[in-house]
């Protein structure tokens, strides 16, 4: 992809659209220097693009230039600051003419997937984010759950590791390989696969050589992991009843049987006939949620627990109990961006428009910068 962006630059070197695209492929891929060249060349075309300030911010940090990083992170709390007090910087007349159609060029949609638009050859940029591709074009797509996975999150919103006690405590127990909490998936390459691969035959002969119930379980727990990082779901969730089967308490087994059958769910969903499987997908949601019952049960003070089964709530468009849950995560954690942003859209979608908007505005303030995107189009809207 970034040799055919390459080939689009060269040809058309004001393409600002994959020059964007190029940082995004040159930042994933860890050439941070090049990434840091193409956003910059997307900042001097436009010095309000906070979304590529955070990005470049972020490749600053990484390579240790913490300098250079603050004072794009100072760039975009101060444009946060001025939108409080009712400074919002504009286009210019000259800047305007420079475009061709405002659906065209405008930066903030630049990391989304592009689509041919139903009634004529524009181009129209949806989100990367999982769904159908009807509900990716709203723009207003909730945020992930989260989950168990053997790399700490790293992304723009959230600079500390999630913690959860009893995954910590499971930590303690079998401390190889280490379980961290996480939100999203990240796409993986060849490599990273194969060794994710190599991960779970090696935790295969874990499981066949280990003796005592609870070993046994954590060893399954394990390699269920490494399987949902592949995306093996119908594997992780076998091995994760076999755990179950060993200790039916095990809240993170629990939790990541959640998870997986939401993510089967989804596929079922956008691969099938969905008023077919209507009664089939809402027995499975039954069960997510009665997973996720069960965990709270035994952690009744984890705020993951309450915001996934928000999520599910969400995605049934029971938005009275999503909102419960999400005020219930906020509650324990005052900090959780994901939790303010999706109790936003719920209440949006509830009808309480001003509180979803007070939420999303948090959200943005906590660094999921998306939410001022979502809160432009929701103000549009009757």
């Amino acid at each position: 992809a970034i040799t055919d962006f390459d080939y689009v630059i060269r040809m058309e070197p004001d393409n600002v659209l994959a020059i964007y695209n190029r940082a995004l492929l040159l930042d994933k891929t860890g050439n941070l220097r090049a990434a840091i060249r193409d956003y910059t060349r997307m900042i001097d075309e436009y010095p309000n693009f906070w979304t590529g300030l955070s990005a470049r911010a972020s490749c600053y940090r990484r390579l240790g230039m913490t300098a250079k990083a603050e004072m794009d992170e100072f760039r975009i709390m101060k444009a946060q600051m001025d939108k409080r007090l009712g400074i919002q910087p504009r286009w210019s007349n000259s800047k305007r003419k420079q475009m061709r159609r405002r659906s065209e060029i405008d930066p903030n949609k630049y990391n989304q997937i592009v689509v041919a638009d139903e009634n004529n050859a524009e181009h129209e940029y949806k989100s990367e984010y999982r769904g159908r591709v009807q509900n990716r074009a709203t723009g207003l797509d909730a945020q992930p759950m989260y989950h168990l996975s053997f790399a700490p999150m790293a992304n723009d919103v959230h600079t500390y590791h999630a913690f959860a006690q009893k995954v910590e405590s499971f930590n303690s127990a079998h401390p190889q390989p280490r379980l961290y909490v996480v939100c999203g998936t990240v796409p993986m390459d060849e490599v990273a696969s194969r060794r994710m691969l190599q991960r779970v035959d090696s935790l295969t002969t874990v499981v066949g050589t280990t003796k005592g119930q609870q070993k046994l379980a954590a060893a399954l727990v394990q390699r269920a992991v490494a399987e949902t990082v592949v995306q093996n779901y119908e594997g992780a969730i076998s091995d994760l009843e076999a755990s179950l089967d060993l200790d039916s308490t095990s809240v993170v087994a629990l939790w990541q049987r959640a998870y997986c059958q939401t993510m089967m769910n989804e596929f079922d969903t956008q691969s099938r006939n969905a008023k077919a499987d209507a009664t089939t997908a809402s027995l499975k949601s039954a069960r997510i949620v009665a997973d996720l019952g069960l965990a709270i049960q035994a952690d009744k003070d984890n705020q993951y627990l309450y915001y996934n089964r928000g999520c599910v709530y969400m995605a049934e468009r029971d938005y009275t109990h999503a909102i419960d849950d999400f005020t219930r995560a906020i509650n324990i954690d005052h900090s959780l961006a994901e939790a303010y942003y999706n109790r936003g859209l719920a209440r949006v979608q509830n009808g309480l428009k001003t509180e979803g908007i007070a939420d999303l505005s948090k959200a943005g303030e906590l660094g999921l910068y998306q939410a001022y995107s979502v809160i432009k189009k929701i103000s549009k809207s009757n």
